[in-house]
């Protein structure tokens, strides 16, 4: 897994929206897209539950790293508010 810095690492265009949805739902969001590698995009936690989340545009894939990443860590990938609404709905009921 490469966690190296990539200076001005590009974000998905559902990004910010995603993020916004995600703290008007109540959950708390920790903006990680900017340590590049294999780190997902956010880290998010509704009460005493997270998971790393992964903001993609489209029918972008995980990279072969994230992919690595994702099957040591719970990792959400998330292509619409909706999807972002979603989870932490699962996040607060499981």
């Amino acid at each position: 897994m490469t966690l190296g810095p990539r200076i001005g690492r590009k974000k998905d265009s559902t990004h910010d929206a995603i993020v916004n949805a995600l703290e008007e739902c109540g959950a708390k969001v920790v903006d990680l897209h900017k340590l590049g590698g294999s780190v997902p995009d956010l880290f998010v936690t509704v009460g005493t539950r997270f998971t790393f989340a992964e903001c993609k545009s489209g029918r972008a894939k995980l990279t072969p790293g994230q992919a690595d990443f994702a099957k040591e860590h719970p990792v959400k990938v998330l292509r619409s508010v909706a999807e972002a609404v979603q989870m932490v709905t699962d996040m607060r009921t499981t």
